[in-house]
């Protein structure tokens, strides 16, 4: 798997499930804003590889979106380098490097095995779709992209969700011109809330230090925002790779999707085409997830990330 991230503490999260998935195998990762600037971004990336132990190659992604605004960091959210209170650039000693195109290479070899996976802004994702689009038909196996709200609220305005408001003239791009896609909206990442009793037991038992600040960094954030008590917190980018590896946890529906590039209110907001005419223009179609079986989701993701999962991955890789 080619994992598209902007880290980011719930896409910290979704690195540590697939390094310990024992049928998870990441051969690159590209690095681009989103939650923090681009070179935070890269420098947590690389922590993370560090501190796991992953040895794949770490490719810089887009500076900001291709609307040309400003890229609008979260620090509230995920602290002021990306990682909650961790200070990266401190830890991290190293000359960000200009090499996102080399990520083709990557993608020729391993092609018809390759899937991609994006838990962040869609740009990087729309350059391969605008220069290299028979690469991504015929060399991808498949795209699984944590994206979207569809007729539920967003998180960034009433209707948009992050990845695709930051970028909604890329999230379009992407859409439209990318095979068929597999869609992780707000639809299912809100509702799968991991109790915070789950992950004291998870990283209080495995040793997980790191991890148990990032969340509780990401928890007080929801709760201090949130008007109802919270039963637990959103993860939302580690329900890209469920998705991915227990798709018989979820539901899904197979829309013709539009994005909503425009600069107006409704920027960000992503919707399908419902009509059933014969003539309907052609265009992609896309799975989109719209609910979930919430005690598999939770079993399935406190065993990976538990000792258990670890030995399976073992086991799995000699």
């Amino acid at each position: 798997m080619l994992l598209f991230c902007d880290p980011g503490i719930d896409d910290a999260v979704a690195i540590y499930y697939a390094h310990f998935h024992p049928e998870i195998e990441l051969v690159g990762m590209v690095a681009e804003y989103g939650n923090t600037s681009t070179e935070n971004a890269f420098r947590n990336a690389l922590y993370l590889q560090e501190t796991l132990g992953i040895h794949v190659p770490l490719f810089r992604g887009a500076q900001g979106p291709m609307t040309g605004k400003e890229v609008e960091l979260h620090p509230e959210i995920h602290g002021e380098y990306g990682l909650g209170t961790i200070n990266t650039p401190e830890k991290v000693d190293v000359e960000i490097p200009e090499n996102f195109f080399e990520v083709i290479d990557l993608i020729r070899a391993y092609t018809g095995k390759l899937t991609i996976v994006t838990t962040g802004r869609l740009t990087s994702l729309a350059v391969l779709c605008l220069y290299y689009h028979d690469l991504l038909c015929e060399k991808v196996q498949e795209i699984v992209s944590m994206a979207g709200a569809f007729f539920v609220p967003g998180n960034v305005t009433a209707l948009a969700e992050a990845n695709v408001y930051e970028d909604p003239i890329a999230a379009k791009l992407v859409i439209e011109h990318a095979p068929m896609l597999t869609i992780v909206p707000l639809n299912v990442t809100d509702r799968l809330l991991v109790p915070m009793e789950m992950i004291e037991r998870i990283t209080f038992e495995n040793g997980y230090e790191m991890l148990h600040a990032l969340i509780h960094y990401y928890y007080d954030f929801y709760e201090a925002a949130t008007i109802d008590p919270l039963l637990g917190t959103p993860l939302h980018d580690v329900v890209a790779f469920s998705v991915l590896m227990n798709p018989e946890f979820f539901t899904f529906l197979t829309y013709r999707v539009y994005v909503e590039s425009a600069d107006t209110e409704t920027a960000g907001a992503t919707f399908p085409d419902l009509r059933e005419l014969v003539d309907l223009p052609p265009a992609p179609q896309h799975l989109v997830a719209i609910e979930a079986n919430e005690a598999a989701f939770l079993e399935d993701f406190e065993r990976i990330l538990s000792s258990r999962g670890r030995r399976e991955k073992a086991d799995r890789h000699g």
